[in-house]
């Protein structure tokens, strides 16, 4: 079953997973960073700064071989105590960060077969997640009529501004006008375009899976599934969830994508983290 997701040599899935393992530490420190505002008010607040420099110091031992397995073991340690204070109000990623980190913890140390086992986990997480989100989508028939999108510019201004340039101003003004309670609404719009951009939300969460399985349609759903990815963190804009999914596609590649692209994530991330200690203008992103 892993297997059909892809198989890669040894020296590839050795990079790959060093690659993804030293993003994913660097990317949830830079997050614990830009949380920390949020916790100075509420208790406990030293623990949650030893908590993000205790992060920072793992995601920077796991560059050394040696000691990337510990730094794994206090990261996932930390994630649960993170999540265990904010609970039940955590992010749907920081359920996927802790599958992601107790996945890295699997492998033996040099242990070539069990990491090659752990990208295609990695892989099925991408097939499952996508197909899942389209799954319920359909089931619960709000994206037919264009509903929850509705509804998603009614409450956030992010989505408000990406389907400004679709709908008039008009329409804009009155789903953002509409009080979100029992017997508001009509949360529809009457644009064919609106509509049709809410169904292939679905429709995409359906078909990508499958021609990522496939590997004959595996090269063309690569960048197909990527685009998707930031059509739709374009309104949620989903900073970590979205870099995250990205480089979880980029393992279908036979090369180590990530580790190509390795500057241009870290670049984003410093971006971030300049932006959560108050270095450059922060902009609303969740």
């Amino acid at each position: 079953m892993l297997e059909l997701t892809g198989t890669d040599a040894p020296g590839i899935a050795a990079s790959k997973f060093v690659t993804f393992r030293r993003l994913l530490l660097a990317a949830i420190a830079v997050e614990l960073w830009e949380l920390l505002p949020y916790w100075a008010d509420k208790p406990h607040f030293g623990l949650q700064r030893l908590l993000v420099w205790a992060a920072t110091a793992a995601a920077v031992a796991v560059w050394w071989e040696r000691l990337a397995r510990p730094a794994l073991a206090a990261v996932l340690a930390m994630l649960a105590v993170d999540f265990a204070r904010a609970f039940p109000l955590n992010a749907n990623h920081q359920y996927l960060e802790l599958i992601l980190v107790g996945l890295l913890l699997l492998p033996r140390p040099g242990d070539a077969r069990e990491r090659t086992l752990v990208l295609g986990a990695f892989r099925w997480l991408v097939v499952l997640g996508l197909f899942h989100a389209g799954l319920q989508k359909l089931l619960h028939g709000y994206y037919f009529g264009g509903e929850f999108l509705a509804y998603a510019i009614a409450r956030n201004e992010a989505f408000a501004a990406l389907f400004r340039w679709i709908l008039p101003a008009g329409e804009i003004a009155r789903l953002e006008g509409l009080q979100v309670a029992a017997g508001a609404g009509p949360f529809r719009v009457e644009s064919w375009l609106f509509v049709a951009i809410s169904n292939a939300t679905w429709v995409g969460e359906l078909a990508l899976p499958p021609l990522l399985l496939w590997t004959k349609t595996r090269p063309p759903a690569i960048p197909l599934t990527i685009l998707y990815i930031f059509a739709i963190e374009a309104g949620a804009r989903e900073i970590f969830f979205g870099s995250m999914m990205v480089q979880l596609v980029l393992l279908y590649c036979r090369s180590d994508m990530n580790r190509r692209l390795l500057p241009v994530f870290l670049a984003l991330l410093a971006y971030v983290l300049a932006m959560a200690v108050g270095w450059l203008p922060k902009w609303y992103f969740s």
